[in-house]
C-alpha cells in the first residue's frame, strides 16, 4: 500500500469518526440545555470537516444539526424535564 492510498484510506476514518460525532452532537443539542447552542455548533463544525473530506453524509450531519439546534433551543428545557419523568430522576 502506498502512502498516498494509506493516506486516503486514514482520510476516510476520519470522515467517518467527524459523521458518527456530528449526529451525536446533533442529539446532544435537544437535551443539553444550557449548552444547545455549543453542542450544535461543534455538530455544524464536524460536518464541515466531514463534507472537506469529500464525505457526502456531512451535508446531511450540517442539516441535521441546524434543524435539532433550532429545536432544541426553543424546547431543550422542556425534553429535558419530559426525559427526566420518564426516567423517574
Amino acid at each position: 500500500m502506498s502512502s498516498n492510498e494509506y493516506a486516503k484510506a486514514k482520510g476516510k476514518g476520519a470522515s467517518v469518526l467527524f459523521v458518527i460525532l456530528g449526529f451525536i452532537m446533533a442529539l446532544a443539542s435537544l437535551v443539553a440545555h444550557p449548552y444547545s447552542l455549543i453542542t450544535g455548533i461543534v455538530g455544524i463544525v464536524l460536518g464541515i470537516l466531514a463534507t472537506k473530506s469529500h464525505n457526502r453524509a456531512g451535508i446531511a450531519v450540517i442539516i441535521t444539526n441546524i434543524i435539532l439546534l433550532g429545536i432544541g433551543m426553543i424546547y431543550s428545557g422542556a425534553i429535558l424535564a419530559y426525559l427526566r419523568h420518564i426516567m423517574g430522576i
